[in-house]
This record gives C-alpha cells, structure tokens and sequence, in this order.
C-alpha cells in the first residue's frame, strides 16, 4: 500500500508491503498513474496588409515601402498533461526584405507587459509567466508589430532571388510543475475546422 502523492519528483524507487492473517494471494500486478506536465504553448500568427489578410496557400503581392501588420496571440490552454509557463521569451526573426517599425504587447487587456525590444534582425519579447488558462478563454497575450517592406533595389532587383517575406519565430520557457524547458515551438498560420485533420 503506497499512499496517493507519495513518489515525488525524480525518485528512483519505492517500497509496495502487503499483508495477510493466514490467506494466501499472487500479486500478478501493480499499476502506477504519473501526471506528465508538458509546457504546451499555443502561439497563432495573424498579418495583414492594408485591408487583405495573410494567410491560405497563396502568397499576396506587397510593394515596396508598404507595411504588413502582424498579430501574435498566444495561449495556454488545458490539455492532458498541460501546465502554466514561466519565463516565456517569443523570438521573431525580422526578414532582409523589411525593416522594423514598431511593436505593442497586451496581456489581457493590460498595456506593456513584459518587454519588448528589437534589433535589426530581431523582435524579442520576455512575457514572463503564464497561468494555465480555463477552456475557451481569449488569448493571454498579444503582440502587435509591424514591419516595413524594404525599398532597396539591390534587394528588389536581385536577379537570382526573387524576394520575399518569410516570417520565422521561435518560443521558449519552462513548465511551471515539470521545471522542463521547451524551445524552438512553431508559430500556427491556422487551423483546419473540417476534413480528417480538423
């Protein structure tokens, strides 16, 4: 008999006494159930420029000097094993093809949290942490940011490369409960709501 939350983390063995007055039993076997805490960050990508969307299987044209607005929502819903963050950083990759312009973060409503900072190459975001939200709730955080389609023409008119706007984003933290760190997590460009991959 081995009382419920008795085996604490990283502990290697433990010990199962039985007993009887006089019955004869085979304990043929034992089961365990571990609670498996997964940092599972849901960070969706959304851009626009002007009033045409981003997003679907074909590319959109965009002039030079035009400005493409982003949005960054990011969430940590329940799911098995699941759990809240601590020490978020979302790292964007700011492409040769544009400059950046400005960026505001948004933490359920609050203005400014966390920090945000930027070189040429790259948009850092320290969000901090993040609690495991209920089931269905909005977003936790936002990140708004714009970016500014270059105008140089020995970008625009590079013969062997045709220029585009490829956005790259990585995130990392650790789970609060597991203390494991994650890193290098997609950002997801959309859902499927039918078919056999919903």
């Amino acid at each position: 008999e081995v009382a419920p939350n008795a085996l604490t983390n990283e502990q290697k063995s433990t010990t199962f006494r039985y007993g009887t007055n006089q019955d004869t039993y085979i304990i043929p076997v034992i089961a365990m159930a571990v609670d498996a805490y997964i940092p599972d960050l849901r960070p969706f990508i959304s851009g626009s420029v002007g009033d045409e969307p981003i997003g679907g299987t074909t590319p959109i044209k965009v002039d030079p000097g035009a400005d493409i607005v982003y949005k960054l929502e990011i969430s940590n819903p329940p799911t098995s094993g699941n759990e809240a963050i601590n020490n978020l950083v979302i790292s964007i990759d700011v492409p040769y093809t544009t400059s950046f312009v400005s960026a505001t973060a948004v933490i359920n409503g609050a203005a400014s949290p966390g920090t945000v900072s930027h070189t040429d190459n790259l948009i850092t975001w320290n969000v901090g942490n993040i609690p495991l939200q209920a089931a269905g709730a909005p977003p936790y955080a936002t990140l708004t940011y714009i970016l500014k389609v270059t105008e140089d023409p020995t970008i625009l008119c590079n013969p062997n490369c045709t220029p585009k706007v490829i956005l790259v984003g990585s995130a990392s933290g650790t789970g609060a409960e597991s203390g494991s760190d994650f890193s290098n997590l997609r950002f997801i460009q959309g859902y499927d709501t039918s078919g056999q991959c919903e």
